[in-house]
């Protein structure tokens, strides 16, 4: 009974294997087909990104193969760089730079300008201008460059000198003369520098020996005051409120934010001495006694073998100042007190040197009306204005020097009057020496009057 049962069995087991033999092959194939389905469609991907890759690689090429077509200087590229696509011909390289004109400097200006034109444009003849450029010629020259072309020392200090004249803007300027606004505010400062630095030596130096003799005989003669050697006095010059913590220091008595220049002037209104870049909130007496001349005004070495005898005391070569300097054996100010509070003496002599000091009053007038960016707001760098106030003062001596008049159409700005600060530490010796002052213009005026 046994055998039909194994004959059943095997049977199954041969049908099964056959049905399995069967199927495998179909399975292999559906496995198989989806495994080539993944593996096409990373190969997509992979090359789509590829095809991205490239077009923005040639992209760049074009972008940075337009640029370079627009360069300035040629320049030929090496170790094998190219910037070009594979089907572009290589070309000839250019730096790039903006196309400018000089034309209205190099043709109108000088050669068409009057003088007339000069004096109301740059303050002063083109004479005048061309001596300054000699005298700083080789201060300011430059040379050329693979990058640039060196700007003319004539052209250099013309934007110079436009933008202390005018205070116009950078931008402005620079389309005048033909150059970049980077390169207007680096040829102001290199200029102004250099003036600074250079020419304070030739320009503007203290009075000594025969030049001092001179000015103290042309206070005389003009003024009838003996041994004055100058006139000192201070201005305010506006500038941008800095942001920095001690910026409250240079709001002056009126509330606007300044710098204070103090100079000293002589009879005919030059300027002897300048010291520039004090906060406005500083007191005359504070600039003086932090000033490189309170040294020698205390040594008694300012005017050195300068004394004569006037009324029984020798008297040395004076400067005389507002009441807001100290008295001290060099500096001579007012009597304090009002006109009703004064004896005879001493309301003469405030008379006679208030009537000096206005040589010094008219001196800043010229000087901020001839330089507008000294009576405008000044928005340059705190540490560069002293710079450009220098060079305003010693340009200002050449242009009296040479007899440059002030253009009529220029508003001369009014006089300032800074508050009177008490001051401190009066020398003893120079209230007498003020005294015997007052007594010999009492006493001739008595004569005067006698006659």
């Amino acid at each position: 009974m046994a055998a039909p049962f194994e004959s059943q069995e095997t049977h199954d087991r041969e049908t099964i294997r056959k049905l399995f033999l069967s199927i495998v092959p179909q399975m292999l194939e559906i496995e198989d087909q989806s495994s080539n389905t993944s593996i096409d469609a990373s190969l997509d991907e992979q090359n789509a990104r590829k095809r991205r890759y490239e077009r923005q690689q040639c992209r760049r090429r074009l972008s940075l193969s337009s640029k370079m077509r627009t360069m300035f200087i040629p320049y030929t590229l090496t170790n094998g760089m190219s910037l070009t696509t594979n089907n572009e011909p290589s070309v000839e390289r250019r730096l790039w730079t903006r196309e400018r004109s000089s034309m209205w400097w190099d043709v109108v200006v000088k050669e068409h300008w009057t003088d007339q034109d000069w004096i109301e444009n740059f303050r002063m003849t083109k004479s005048t201008f061309m001596y300054i450029c000699e005298k700083v010629r080789d201060k300011i020259t430059y040379h050329n460059t693979n990058m640039r072309r060196a700007l003319p020392v004539e052209q250099r200090m013309a934007i110079t000198i436009w933008r202390l004249a005018t205070n116009c803007g950078y931008r402005v300027i620079g389309d005048l003369f033909g150059v970049g606004v980077s390169t207007v505010c680096t040829i102001i400062q290199q200029t102004c520098k250099a003036f600074a630095s250079s020419m304070q030596q030739e320009f503007m130096v203290l009075p000594a020996k025969d030049k001092l003799q001179a000015i103290v005989d042309g206070f005389m003669n003009e003024h009838g005051f003996p041994q004055v050697a100058g006139c000192i006095a201070t201005c305010h010059i506006p500038i941008k409120r800095p942001d920095s913590n001690n910026s409250q220091d240079y709001i002056n008595a009126e509330g606007n934010p300044t710098i204070i220049l103090q100079g000293i002037v002589d009879h005919k209104g030059q300027f002897s001495d300048v010291s520039a870049g004090w906060q406005g909130s500083t007191s005359e007496e504070q600039i003086l006694r932090q000033s490189p001349l309170y040294q020698p005004i205390r040594d008694g070495a300012l005017f050195p073998d300068s004394s004569i005898e006037i009324e029984g005391e020798s008297i040395p070569a004076l400067l005389l100042g507002g009441s807001g300097y100290p008295l001290l054996r060099n500096v001579m100010k007012p009597f304090p007190g009002q006109d009703g509070t004064l004896n005879d003496f001493q309301q003469l002599f405030n008379e006679k040197l208030g009537g000096v000091l206005k040589v010094a009053e008219a001196a800043f007038q010229r000087l901020k009306g001839r330089w507008q960016i000294l009576q405008k707001r000044n928005e340059h760098k705190i540490a560069f204005i002293p710079d450009i106030i220098t060079t305003c003062c010693i340009l200002h001596n050449i242009c009296e020097r040479h007899g440059e008049p002030l253009s009529q159409d220029i508003e001369e700005p009014q006089p300032s009057h800074p508050p009177i600060h008490p001051t401190q530490d009066d020398d003893a010796s120079a209230e007498q020496t003020r005294d015997a002052l007052a007594s010999y213009f009492f006493k001739r005026l008595a004569n005067v009057q006698f006659l």
